[in-house]
């Protein structure tokens, strides 16, 4: 069997692509492929047994070899393109604290950097006043990383939209949330997402709570208003628009010791 996943980074996609692969025992995984070559070769392999994984984010500028791919004009005849989507705001959350591997991975930086880098999650663990716009504009001013440009970019929104153009019969859509929680029953690929959630020790990074609606718990005064303000345009493409109630604080183990264990790895190549 030969599968395709489409979704935007850090929507779940390893986890549900390495679940398909666990279940149906398929033999080869590709790691978001980023040209038109791999598909050429793609379709001259033999072997019919592959799961494919392809970040929109890579290809949203290339609609046209997008399309091709999803289309099947490169004959690598996917018997299942699958489309997935998360809650923007999840998305964002997820993105916040797992920007720290590449950046750290780039080049070998200042231990300050690094402890400056893990201190500001721990104050978001820590402090009733130190929210989601507190890091993002301490990650901006003190790292120029800016988070902001990822809302402007808003590849959840377009790739949302880019389904809702697709004929229903080119594609399947899974929610993230609905696979996290075992809400699937009825779902036509129901059978193709109840085995082994295990997705190997070097994607074992891409993990970090397991939880769809801990992004929540993230917010504090001020930060709800923000969100609405950059999000609700995305959420109402994608269907997501209530606040889900979280009573449980941050658990550091998914905040500050998840962006600990990033950087760790990120730093040891250099």
């Amino acid at each position: 069997m030969r599968v395709l996943i489409v979704g935007v980074a850090k929507t779940g996609t390893t986890v549900i692509s390495k679940t398909i692969q666990n279940t149906l025992k398929i033999s080869s995984y590709h790691l978001e492929p980023k040209t038109a070559s791999f598909f050429e070769e793609l379709a001259r392999k033999n072997a019919h047994d592959d799961v494919v994984k392809i970040l929109y984010d890579h290809w949203m500028g290339r609609p046209r070899l997008l399309n091709s791919i999803v289309h099947d004009e490169f004959d690598t005849k996917f018997d299942r393109n699958i489309m997935i989507v998360r809650d923007p705001r999840a998305e964002f959350i997820s993105r916040m604290h797992y920007i720290a591997f590449p950046y750290f991975s780039l080049k070998k930086r200042a231990r300050q950097d690094v402890a400056d880098w893990i201190e500001l999650f721990r104050k978001l663990e820590s402090q009733p006043n130190f929210g989601v716009r507190a890091v993002v504009s301490a990650l901006r001013e003190r790292f120029s990383v800016d988070l902001t440009g990822d809302i402007r970019r808003a590849a959840s929104v377009k790739l949302a939209q880019y389904i809702k153009q697709l004929p229903a019969n080119r594609f399947d859509l899974v929610r993230y949330e609905d696979f996290m929680t075992a809400n699937l029953q009825g779902h036509p690929l129901e059978h193709m997402l109840n085995g082994s959630r295990d997705v190997g020790d070097d994607l074992a990074r891409t993990r970090r709570s397991a939880d769809p609606y801990d992004w929540a718990a993230y917010l504090k005064d001020g930060d709800k208003q923000w969100f609405v303000e950059h999000f609700s345009e995305s959420c109402a493409i994608t269907g997501h628009t209530s606040f889900p109630s979280v009573d449980k604080p941050i658990n550091p183990a998914h905040c500050s010791g998840y962006v600990a264990r990033l950087i760790s790895e990120a730093s040891a190549g250099h």
